[in-house]
């Protein structure tokens, strides 16, 4: 079998959503929240940590400090969680490869990778921390955190990179960690380095970098977010250089905004010309949430890319889709060795001549346009808009050799995190009784379309 769903100390509740899934050199572990995994209490104070935990923060507390004793405590005990879990599946703190922290509250930030750093020092891996918050979300969890780790049985090397000159927009965590084939890299702002604010105007750029925006016409509003995003190109530019990654060998890209997706539109333009139609193309997941780590910036990107070297160990960059069909410019998915990094899919039709957003049964195939036969309640829109984004997974997956049984972490970005349980129905039908790990992440909107509730985005291991 090449992935394995290690039985966690949770008993039944195994057999509805895996915790960590592992597959040849890779542990994928979904949401940790700051549960009390014995109890299934959610903590809140000092004493309801054991000792071990406790003696992680630092005894020299002062008043001012009180208010962050809860963000504290839960964060230790999120990362107590995921050790937990990733030594149930062969793994470690240790042998983290990248680490995502979403907090309900921007203010908690510095608390919580405060933590962080304690625990693991110089272990610390490539990791992403933004505010992730919206209608639903229980106000009592402050936090939860997923990861990719290296199992035990893995050869890869696993090293953490800093580039000096900007480590100022991603301390205390490395620019990046290498994972043997794999670059993972933390989320970088397009800031000048200098001021460490976000870039503003054209002007502040290269005469090369501004003629990726000299086909469009960009006026004095949306000048700032092209500026910024170019800038933020520039940063991600330099991490590959200095690793040796040629830049058509991103594999997937998150972009965070911080911006609406109307306001993003402008900079689709420009990215047309920073990827073009060709091998340069990734897949990308592009969404707004509440808040990003870095102050006033308006877009934070990670990328995952294969490092060359590894090309007799089967790791190149394979693509089997053409462009997607929300975007030219970036594809559904890419393959590297047996891992397939799938793009965030949304509920739109592209088949046809326009767009077309897809919220009811009726525009579904397969009987379930008439899902809400026998129902006589209003229909529920995300229900639709689910089975049509995992029909288009589905299809992704196909075209690398994959299945629904091979996907090893799942991300569902919801509008309403209220909508869970509406989204779990649908998934039943792709993924049978249990899901992989997976992680739900609050957002503020996915594609253009308003109406959009939902985006997934997935990773599989294909059969070898």
């Amino acid at each position: 079998m090449h992935i394995q769903f290690p039985t966690s100390r949770f008993g039944n509740l195994d057999s509805m959503v895996a915790q960590s899934a592992v597959s040849r050199d890779f542990v994928f572990v979904g949401s940790q929240t700051p549960h009390n995994s014995e109890t299934g209490v959610l903590v809140f104070r000092l004493d309801q940590l054991p000792f071990s935990l406790i003696a992680t923060i630092p005894s020299e507390m002062v008043i001012s400090d009180v208010p962050e004793t809860r963000i504290r405590v839960q964060t230790l005990q999120a990362l107590s969680n995921l050790r937990t879990t990733l030594e149930s599946a062969g793994s470690s703190l240790e042998r983290l490869v990248h680490l995502r922290m979403f907090l309900r509250d921007q203010r908690d930030l510095a608390s919580a990778i405060g933590i962080v750093h304690q625990l693991l020092g110089s272990q610390l891996p490539a990791a992403t921390v933004i505010e992730a918050t919206g209608p639903n979300v229980d106000p009592d969890i402050d936090i939860q955190v997923d990861a990719v780790a290296l199992s035990k049985t893995s050869d890869f090397e696993l090293k953490h990179v800093t580039i000096p000159e900007l480590v100022s927009l991603h301390r205390p965590f490395p620019t990046a960690t290498i994972a043997g084939p794999l670059l993972f890299t933390t989320p970088i702002s397009g800031c000048d380095l200098m001021t460490r604010r976000p870039v503003q105007h054209l002007s502040e750029l290269t005469d090369k970098e501004r003629e990726l925006a000299a086909d469009y016409y960009v006026n004095p509003r949306d000048e700032s977010y092209v500026a910024e995003h170019l800038m933020m190109w520039r940063h991600l530019r330099k991490i590959l250089s200095t690793v040796g990654v040629p830049f058509k060998n991103i594999l997937h890209q998150n972009n965070w905004l911080r911006i609406s997706m109307q306001q993003y539109v402008p900079v689709t333009r420009v990215r047309r010309n920073l990827f073009g139609l060709a091998e340069e193309r990734t897949a990308a997941t592009s969404l707004p949430i509440s808040n990003l780590r870095t102050e006033g910036a308006s877009y934070e990107c990670s990328l995952v890319a294969v490092r060359p070297g590894f090309e007799k160990q089967g790791y190149t960059k394979e693509v089997r889709l053409g462009s997607h069909g929300v975007g030219p410019y970036y594809l559904g998915a890419t393959r590297t060795g047996p891992y397939v990094f799938a793009a965030g899919e949304v509920p739109i039709d592209t088949r046809g001549d326009q767009p077309r957003m897809v919220d009811r049964s009726k525009n579904l195939n397969g009987g379930l346009q008439n899902l809400q036969y026998g129902r006589i309640h209003s229909e529920i829109p995300l229900m639709a808009q689910a089975e049509f984004v995992y029909e288009l997974i589905g299809e992704g997956l196909a075209s690398y050799g994959c299945s629904f049984a091979d996907v090893t972490h799942q991300t569902v970005y919801l509008v309403d995190v209220g909508d869970y349980p509406a989204l779990e129905r649908m998934a039943v039908l792709h993924y049978g009784r249990r899901f992989p790990p997976t992680s739900v992440v609050p957002i503020l909107g996915a594609s253009p379309f308003r109406e959009t509730l939902l985006e997934i985005e997935v990773t599989a291991v294909a059969a070898p």
